[in-house]
Parts: C-alpha cells; structure tokens; sequence
C-alpha cells in the first residue's frame, strides 16, 4: 500500500522526487542510518522508467554519491555521482560530491578538479568554496588555497570563515604571523567566533605557546557546545607534552562528542587512524585500542543469512 501511495504521488506532483531526494540528503547530513535511507530510495528507485525522468534519476543517483559517501564508499560516491552527471548535467552539487568522492577514495588531483569545477559553476557558494580550500589545504597545496581565497570579491572577504580560513592557510604554510593576522581579523568581524578561536589555539600550540593555547582551547570549548575539534587538538598537544594519558582522556571526549555529532565515517575513520598513528608509538596498549576502533568502523557489514 504504501509503495501505491507513493506512486501515486509521484504521479500526481512532478517535483515529488526532487523533494524527496532533497530531504534525504539532508537526513543523510544529520546522520541518519544508512538502512532507513536506503528504504526510501529504493521506493523511489521502484517506480521505474514511466514515472522518472532525468532529472529525477539524476537525483536519485547523486543521493546515492551523498550516502556513499557519509559511509566511507568513496568510489561508490565517485561511479553514482558520474550517473548524476550524466542524465542531469555537471551541476554544481554534482561536482561537488564527485570531488568530495574522489578525496574520499585518495584521489585528490581528481578531487580537486571537480571541487573546482562546483565553485566555477556557483561561485558565491560559501559550502563549494570551504571545501575547495579545505581540500588544498588538508592535500598540501597551501599556495592554491590563499590563492583561490584571495581571488574572491570584496564582499566575501569581509566575513568571518573566510578569515577563518585563511588562517588555517597560513597556519598549515607555517607563515604563523598572516595567520594570526587572519584570526584576529575573524574575531573582529565576529566576536568569540567558535572556529577562529580554536584555530588561534591550535596556532599558539605550533608556536609551542601553550598557556596561550590553553586560553584559546577553553574560549573555544565554551563558544560552542559539542565542538570535538577542540578536544581532539587538546589530546594532540597533551601527546606532544609527553602527558599521554591525559591526553588520551581528552581524545575519548573529543570521541564521544563526534558520535553525538552522528559524524560521517570519514571524519571518523580520520579521526581514529590519528589516535591510533599518534598514539602506538607511545602506549601500545592505547594504540591498539584506537586502532580496533578504526578496523571495527570500517569493516564491511556483515552478510544477512541466507533463509
């Protein structure tokens, strides 16, 4: 019955399946199970080739790219974002979870055509520009990132990410006094501004400032409520210190604030991967902890049994 009213809705409304689509990646973002989203597009998926068209396979296909992904399936991601493309175009969101596919699948020149080609075809967008730079930055390629943030207009240039941004820039480029430039000039625009003010104590933790460090990681920390990042840097730099398991304790919170979160398995897994490489070296036993973790997250699911 319900398979019937969905397809009768369908019928009755020509942007049914865009809707649908629409909200399921925005389910898929807040993290919902993959089992429940898989349940939908299958419905959606079942109403055949008389009642979609195109456009609604190509939606169809690029919410299968948006899932692959948050599951960790970047060549998944990459093949269903191409299916999206080619019966609804090189849009920009279809570029942008091809890239973010291919980061997935460590393929990054390929990643970051494409997130290149999602800002070109929609310039203002703020989450097409984020990625791109974060990407170049995370990949090693600092230069291009300043580069393509200081190409943007004016306007963009008086908001706080974008500072933010450049920050994280310079920081990763160790050019330490733009990127402080950068912060102070986000706190400016936007006081007590949760990503300046951790990016400001992970700065003041490179220059081995770590009074200062302390300072920004607590103004962060009350800035925004479930802020993992924070408590993540905070395990890092008590590693560093030589103060391992107080470090680790600060890593299991920056954990459990991730799974309130109901982050993707890539955010995840790169999470885990560093516990486990930063940690090994130092307390076996907590190493290897980190790394069940990341075996157990990215293990593929176990088969039903056959009835």
């Amino acid at each position: 019955n319900a398979a019937l009213y969905w397809a009768k809705a369908a019928q009755a409304n020509s942007n049914f399946v865009m809707g649908a689509t629409r909200d399921l990646i925005a389910r898929i973002r807040k993290g919902e199970t993959a089992l429940k989203v898989e349940e939908t597009l299958k419905r959606l998926e079942g109403f055949g080739s008389e009642l979609l068209g195109k456009t609604d396979t190509a939606a169809i296909a690029i919410t299968r790219s948006a899932l692959a992904y948050r599951e960790g399936q970047g060549e998944a991601a990459v093949k269903a974002a191409d299916a999206a493309i080619a019966d609804g175009g090189a849009t920009a969101f279809h570029l942008y979870y091809k890239g973010l596919g291919h980061l997935a699948a460590a393929q990054p020149d390929e990643g970051f055509k494409a997130l290149k080609g999602a800002v070109d075809a929609e310039p203002a967008s703020k989450r097409y520009l984020a990625a791109l730079v974060e990407a170049y930055t995370d990949g090693g390629k600092v230069d291009e990132a300043i580069k393509t943030l200081q190409a943007q207009p004016k306007k963009a240039q008086e908001e706080a990410d974008f500072h933010v941004q450049l920050g994280d820039a310079y920081r990763a480029k160790q050019d330490f006094e733009n990127s402080k430039k950068a912060y102070d000039k986000a706190l400016e625009l936007r006081k007590d501004y949760a990503d300046a003010l951790l990016g400001m104590a992970i700065l003041y933790w490179n220059q081995k400032k770590t009074d200062d460090a302390i300072k920004s990681f607590e103004k962060a920390a009350s800035a925004r409520s479930k802020f993992p990042e924070v408590y993540e840097n905070i395990g890092m730099m008590f590693i560093s210190m030589g103060a391992t398991t107080d470090g680790n304790n600060q890593l299991e919170e920056a954990e459990r604030q991730y799974m309130a979160k109901q982050v993707g398995k890539i955010e995840l897994a790169r999470f885990y991967k560093l516990c486990a490489d930063t940690l090994t070296p130092r307390s076996w036993s907590l190493g290897t902890k980190w790394k069940a973790k990341l075996d157990a997250l990215m293990a593929p699911p176990a088969e039903e049994p056959k009835k």
